[in-house]
């Protein structure tokens, strides 16, 4: 952990099993062999020597619970009393950098991510089982971008996680993330948490780099495609290759603000 700290990670997805009334870092059947105050530590560690950051830590059950006497609420109430200063939980509220800064952002996802986050917009789809299936990956990553490029002013907290990986051991995370990893590149402005598996140093980079790109800038399109947007009540299908010139007239319509970009707005519906 200290060192995706070092190397500019800020968001943490942490799945703790409640094992011998303790809190172990454990990943399906796989013990991490780290436990969960070691990972409170390092997070105040770094938090003390950069006081301008913050980290975000969504915490999730994980495995079967062992010869427990404690539910996960209780043994996190316990390990997390001596952190209370340095910890804000996140419910759907808007903070502002002001207030995170030297804090643990805390999301809580203890029954898993079937619950949802409030206020915000996830795409976790991890299963891949087979190659086709990391391109229909790939289309679902590009979908959230988009939908944060069209609403680029709302105050949902986005999180795209790029990660996949298969069921039948076929398609690797390794050989997903070398797909998938690409996708960010494509896009400039505001992205949301980004998560994914074996990031290279320009991946982070160019993500962080987001974080000043005031102006939006072109999205680029290997191909033409129909992609969904969801927009408050409505549903948008549109075929474009760009969306930086795509507004909305007054009666909240999309519409191309510039040539020679093209978008044709193929079907609107309310739900």
């Amino acid at each position: 952990i200290p060192l995706q700290l070092k190397a500019g990670l800020r968001y943490f997805d942490i799945r703790l099993r409640v094992l011998n009334d303790t809190l172990r870092l454990q990943h399906g059947i796989m013990d991490q062999k780290i436990n969960f105050d070691v990972v409170l530590r390092d997070f105040k560690q770094f938090l003390t020597e950069h006081p301008k950051e913050c980290i975000f830590m969504a915490v999730q059950k994980e495995y079967t619970t062992k010869n427990s006497t404690k539910s996960i609420e209780q043994l996190f109430e316990e390990y997390t009393k001596d952190y209370k200063d340095i910890i804000i939980e996140y419910k759907g509220n808007n903070f502002t950098m002001k207030e995170m800064r030297g804090k643990i952002v805390f999301i809580n996802v203890f029954d898993s991510w079937a619950i949802r986050i409030p206020n915000s917009q996830v795409q976790n789809e991890w299963v891949v089982n087979f190659f086709p299936n990391i391109t229909d990956k790939k289309r679902k990553i590009k979908r959230l971008f988009n939908q944060l490029m069209i609403n680029k002013n709302d105050n949902r907290l986005y999180i795209n996680y790029l990660s996949g990986v298969s069921d039948y051991a076929i398609v690797t995370p390794a050989k997903c993330a070398d797909e998938t990893n690409k996708v960010p590149f494509k896009y400039k402005g505001r992205l949301g948490v980004v998560l994914c598996d074996f990031p290279s140093e320009d991946l982070v980079e160019h993500l962080i780099m987001q974080n000043f790109n005031i102006e939006d800038e072109p999205i680029e399109h290997s191909m033409m495609e129909t992609i969904q947007i969801e927009s408050e009540m409505k549903v948008h299908i549109i075929n474009c290759n760009t969306l930086k010139y795509l507004n909305r007239n007054v009666g909240g319509a999309l519409f191309c603000s510039k040539t020679p970009y093209t978008f044709i707005i193929e079907k609107t519906m309310i739900l």
